[in-house]
């Protein structure tokens, strides 16, 4: 069945390829197999709530893709393009990611660190189990969060039952995708090899980062989702056509946030707010997103309203929350503990944001959103109903890791414009090839 369901997961990332025309083609195909893969994730969801046979649902997948790609064929609307068009820098790219790979394997272990078989794991092992997977929603074991969105366990569970058998082997390899998924984007989303070169060496070379990538959370896979969906945006601002059809693709990708973690809600209600103010009167913009957005969303309330028990920070509240929010202590212990951990942990950034502060000329949406979103994780700290020192240390790392990739696109980006005279990128490219 694992050969069905790579067949699956194939042909449908080529028909979503096929129908992406705004893009280049290293992007598309990013996005063809990351929505493919969401997708999936959903349709296994779904194969437990309504109690579809797995094997029957993929073979008759299958069938039905084959058709449709028969048909996209006849028509010749899917287009093999083998001409690859090496350049020496693509090398240097190919070795960076050979580099890459080998160090997030050696800082592996088998099933990852503590969130990876306490939480994300054991949340899959029970969606294996067919017949039982609903013992996964009770609060008798509130410690592994059974209220976490299921994108990640999903996956893992999807692939366990094609193999049929619960190896260590796919969480690892789940856990890679995204990692090497960042710096495919980061090499490709810029048009000046410079920037493309620094991005994937300050990527690479974060061995924290890496560390983190390799411990199997479901951090890194959304702050891949947090990427993508500012690439998206920066596209659709730079095409300024308020008709482009990547506002369904943004509505899927960010809305996917949802399905990862619930931290992802706030980033997806903020770039629904950017949306809807860039496009107030756009009727057609709108529909777009939401039409994109509207699979994910149907999914993720489903899943609140009838499965998932209630959230420990929501349920733990007190009589004191008011009295936390006028605590100035609190406050400062927050940012305290937050530069400290830039300082020590994510150097890059104080350093790229002094430069972007030189030389501002314009808050860019992306920024914004990355801004407000990192407020909103301070505002529930300062609410939290554990203590906070504890709930600083054991979280506030992987949440600088959620939004870590998206500010130095941001920032990059920005730089990116300082670069983009047609001679300035034309003698790079001739130095660097």
């Amino acid at each position: 069945m694992i050969v069905i369901l790579l067949l699956n997961i194939l042909l449908t990332s080529i028909l979503i390829y096929s129908n992406l025309i705004e893009l280049e083609r290293s992007i598309k195909t990013v996005i063809s197999f990351t929505t493919s893969m969401v997708l999936y994730s959903v349709l296994y969801f779904l194969i437990l709530v309504f109690n579809f046979k797995f094997n029957l649902t993929l073979i008759g997948l299958i069938l039905v893709n084959s058709l449709i790609f028969l048909i996209y064929i006849k028509k010749k609307k899917i287009k093999f393009n083998l001409n690859l068009n090496v350049k020496k820098l693509d090398i240097f790219f190919l070795l960076v990611l050979f580099y890459s790979l080998y160090f997030f394997i050696q800082n592996s272990n088998k099933w990852g660190q503590w969130d990876a078989w306490a939480i994300w794991s054991l949340h899959a092992k029970f969606l294996f189990y067919t017949d039982n997977w609903q013992n996964l929603f009770t609060n008798r074991i509130a410690w592994t969060h059974p209220d976490y969105p299921l994108m990640l366990p999903s996956m893992i569970a999807m692939f366990w039952c094609a193999i049929g058998d619960t190896t260590f082997i796919i969480p690892f390899f789940i856990a890679l995708l995204p990692y090497i998924g960042i710096l495919i984007l980061f090499y490709f989303s810029f048009k000046n090899p410079v920037i493309s070169i620094v991005s994937i060496i300050i990527i690479t070379l974060d061995f924290s980062f890496t560390n983190r990538a390799a411990a199997q959370y479901a951090d890194i896979l959304l702050a891949f989702f947090y990427l993508l969906s500012c690439i998206l945006i920066t596209k659709i601002i730079d095409e300024k056509n308020n008709k482009s059809n990547l506002y369904y693709l943004l509505g899927f990708i960010s809305s996917s946030c949802l399905w990862i973690k619930n931290e992802g809600s706030v980033f997806f209600i903020l770039i629904c707010i950017f949306i809807v103010i860039k496009n107030f009167r756009n009727y057609n913009a709108l529909l777009k997103f939401g039409i994109g957005a509207l699979i994910i969303t149907v999914v993720y309330i489903s899943f609140k309203i009838c499965y998932a028990p209630s959230n420990d920070l929501v349920s733990k509240q007190s009589g004191n929350t008011l009295s936390k929010i006028f605590d100035i202590k609190r406050y400062e212990m927050i940012l305290n503990y937050f530069k400290k951990m830039i300082l020590m942990k994510f150097q890059i950034i104080p350093i790229l944001a002094f430069i972007f502060l030189l030389k501002w000329r314009k808050l860019s949406p992306s920024l914004l959103i990355i801004g407000l979103t990192l407020i909103i994780y301070f505002a529930v700290y300062i609410i939290t109903p554990y203590d906070l020192q504890w709930h600083l240390e054991t979280s506030l790392e992987r949440l600088i890791d959620q939004i870590y990739p998206s500010l130095l696109f941001v920032f990059l980006n920005y730089f990116e414009n300082d670069f983009k005279s047609p001679n300035i990128i034309q003698e790079t490219t001739k130095v660097l090839d």
